[in-house]
């Protein structure tokens, strides 16, 4: 998992240092940073599936993922470290802009080996130069000008050919989700992927899939039913060259018949059936482990009864990925721990992230109140940041 973050200059962010646990639920006012800070892991993973250039151009351009400035800051500096059992990786990369929309990589930086003291291979590039190269890499001499290649990143081309840097593109690689409802309602294509798509696009090829996996399946429905009165079963149906979804709900015919059940397609239940069944499915597919999942503000459309089922399955399946969670519920923060709350504040035009600061920190784990309580009457304030080894 991604236990630490350095970022200088992305989208409002001047200068941050953050460790990540499992868990982490960002808090903060709209517009202060949280989609922002999502956007890192996202922006890296689709710099390393798609290509930098794709990942710069989707966002409209340098300028606009670039930290504005009356005194322009021209280098966008991402750092990560990443952590699992017997691996471990730190990589790095600064993007220098100029005018018109120019960019193009000036540095970066990947170590990966089982620890920090026991680094296995590595390479570092400073422009269009390698500062250092495992000689594999060297070895591919026509392979060369494309990973020099000023706006690519290395890594992108280097996992192909030494097998821990593909260990950690594949750490790097997180799973964002926004579900929309009216794309779970509609018939779907067949996909191909495994892992369902940002905005549930492959819903039902990925329901198909986990009904093969009838210990994870079963906890998806028995979840669902928790919330939503009357659901006890979920199936696809293939009809032509699509598939569409049906919930099945108890006790919905005449009281004068045996069975009283019946199956309704998805295009007749509602937005918060539809956005919780689409976080559930997230939540329980199968992915690799340690892997990072992120939810934006998963209560919306929810009523509150169904935030301590919501809570329960983000535990649970924080044993098995890194969550993250973006939120402004006082409700569904005050199911989780101090020490995993991170409290994202803008000021000035610049956003920070930290932890809970001290003094609130032992009113929550004293009891006196809980964190929802604090959000509403003074707001969660972030803690002074305590500065680490710098990758950047």
């Amino acid at each position: 998992m991604i236990t630490m973050v350095q970022v200088k200059n992305f989208r409002s962010f001047a200068d941050i240092d953050i460790k990540l646990g499992r868990l982490n639920v960002l808090v903060g006012r709209n517009g202060a940073g949280k989609s922002a800070f999502l956007d890192i892991f996202r922006f890296v993973r689709d710099a390393l599936r798609l290509g930098l250039e794709t990942a710069i151009d989707s966002r409209h351009g340098i300028a606009s993922l670039r930290r504005w400035a009356p005194r322009k800051p021209y280098n966008i500096e991402i750092g990560l470290t990443v952590e699992t059992k017997g691996f471990w990786g730190e990589y790095l990369f600064v993007i220098s802009s100029g005018q018109q929309g120019k960019y193009r990589r000036a540095r970066e930086l990947c170590r990966v080996g089982k620890t920090p003291f026991d680094v296995q291979t590595a390479f570092e590039i400073k422009g269009d130069k390698f500062i250092t190269a495992p000689d594999r890499l060297l070895e591919i001499s026509d392979m060369l000008d494309a990973f020099l290649e000023p706006h690519t990143l290395v890594l992108h081309g280097a996992a192909l050919f030494l097998s821990p840097f593909s260990q950690l593109r594949r750490n790097l690689n997180g799973h964002f989700y926004s579900i929309f409802p009216n794309t779970l309602r509609l018939p779907q294509k067949l996909y191909d992927e495994e892992q369902l798509l940002d905005h549930g696009e492959n819903f039902a090829s990925i329901v198909r899939q986990m009904q093969k996996d009838s210990s994870q399946f079963s906890k998806l429905i028995s979840s669902l039913g928790r919330v939503v009165d009357g659901v006890t079963d979920l199936r696809v149906r293939q009809v032509g060259g699509y598939l569409v979804t049906e919930l099945k709900h108890e006790d919905v015919g005449p009281p004068d018949i045996e069975d009283r059940s019946a199956w309704f397609e998805l295009d007749q239940e509602s937005d918060g059936t539809l956005r919780l069944l689409g976080m559930l499915v997230a939540l329980y597919q199968s992915l690799p482990p340690s892997s990072l999942l992120a939810l934006e503000e998963p209560e919306n459309t929810l009523h509150p009864g169904a935030l301590a089922v919501l809570s329960d399955v983000l535990y649970e399946a924080s044993r098995r990925n890194q969550i993250i969670v973006t939120t402004q519920s006082p409700d569904l923060i005050s199911r989780f721990k101090a020490d995993e709350l991170l409290v994202v504040e803008r000021n000035g035009g610049i956003s920070q992230i930290g932890h809970v600061d001290e003094m609130q920190r032992e009113a929550i784990e004293e009891q006196l109140f809980t964190s929802g309580d604090l959000l509403r009457i003074e707001g969660l304030r972030r803690g002074l940041a305590m500065k680490r080894h710098h990758l950047l």
